[in-house]
């Protein structure tokens, strides 16, 4: 991401994703095409932390932190 450049953005709780709720998978493990196809294939709304347009954030989930 650039200074001054403008993006949409949408943030997501990668262990809500995981089938069955594995948690013995890290994000680590996973290839950008496997996050890409768990946010394609099992992305949900309770797995959106916040939403970003244009910069600005205009959805946070209840009980996630603000950025610092």
């Amino acid at each position: 991401l650039d200074v001054g450049k403008e993006a949409d953005l949408l943030i997501v709780d990668l262990a809500a994703l995981l089938p069955y709720g594995k948690s013995t998978t890290r994000a680590d493990d996973l290839s950008t095409e496997d996050i890409l196809a768990l946010c394609i294939y099992r992305g949900n709304p309770q797995a959106t932390l916040e939403t970003y347009v244009r910069g600005v954030c205009v959805y946070r989930a209840q009980g996630c932190p603000e950025p610092q």
